[in-house]
Parts: structure tokens; sequence; C-alpha cells
């Protein structure tokens, strides 16, 4: 018969301590939770896929834009970031607002090097024209950080492509 530490009444289930299978369980659901946070923190890997995916959604929300308004709108790069301007009055101007084609900044430790120059200004470069009937001129954006590095493309008939390099 089990007793108690002090040795004058028998030992009930709350004096006995964990079980195994408890300790386990609890081990179990610590180990989850850390496994957890360690995935769900943005490494620069994932900060840099986010940035190249959240730029191609805006190039083709940008393509529609174009149809939308019947406005060409172009897709513009900086050493900043980029954004989208749109063609009024026979000169390019910037969308302004809170529109998802807003000017949008690279995130920290990002570099871009930028292909597809259709205008060249000294602050800024157009690298590619969504037209009112749905075309798009070629260009390409690649994204660096660390190691990583990401693609932005739109190809000759107008779809964007986004994917690791190698």
């Amino acid at each position: 018969m089990l007793t108690s530490v002090t040795g004058t009444k028998p030992a009930t289930r709350k004096d006995r301590g964990f079980t195994l299978i408890e300790v386990m369980t609890a081990l179990m659901v610590v180990a989850l939770a850390a496994s957890l946070a360690v995935l769900a923190a943005p490494g620069p890997d994932r900060t840099l896929r986010d940035a190249a995916r959240g730029m191609g959604a805006r190039i083709l929300q940008a393509g529609d834009e174009a149809i939308i308004r019947n406005r060409s709108i172009a897709l513009v790069a900086s050493a900043e970031g980029y954004g989208f301007e749109q063609l009024s009055d026979g000169r390019w101007a910037p969308l302004v607002g809170s529109t998802p084609l807003s000017f949008v900044a690279w995130p920290e430790q990002v570099s871009a090097r930028l292909e597809g120059d259709l205008e060249t200004g000294t602050d800024r470069r157009v690298l590619s024209v969504f037209d009112p009937i749905g075309g798009m001129s070629p260009m390409r954006v690649e994204l660096t950080r660390d190691r990583s590095r990401w693609e932005v493309r739109v190809d000759a008939s107008g779809a964007v492509h986004v994917q690791p390099v190698h």
C-alpha cells in the first residue's frame, strides 16, 4: 500500500505526481507549439517570396485596371520600389490614393534587377505598359535578398510568372 511522504496517511491520486502519459502529452504540445512558431517566423526567403508574389498579383490587377479604365497603365520602378501610373493627357501620372496599385517600397534588404526598359527617366523606369485592350509589354524583375532570388516576369503573351531563380 502506498503512503504519503509523511507516511501517516495513504497516498491519494493527487499525491502521486504525473503519469508518464501526462508528461509525454505535455512535451508533445510544447514541441508542436515551438515548431509552429519557427515555421511562422518570416525568414529571408519567405519575405522575398511574398514580395515577388505580391508584385505578380499587382501586375495582374494593373492589366485588369487598364481594361476597366480604358487607359494605358505602366509599371514604373525606381531604387525605392515600384508603382503604377496611368496615361492621362499624353503624360504618365501616378495612381494616387490607397489603391493596391499605388507605390510599394521594396522590402528591407531586397535589391531588384530590372529588365524591360520602355522609357528611362532620371529616377524611375517604365518597365511594362498594359494597354486598354489587354496587351502587356514583356518585362522581367529579379528580386534578391541574401542568397535567395525570385523572378517576376511578363511574357509576350501577357502571362505573369513568379518563380524562384536557381
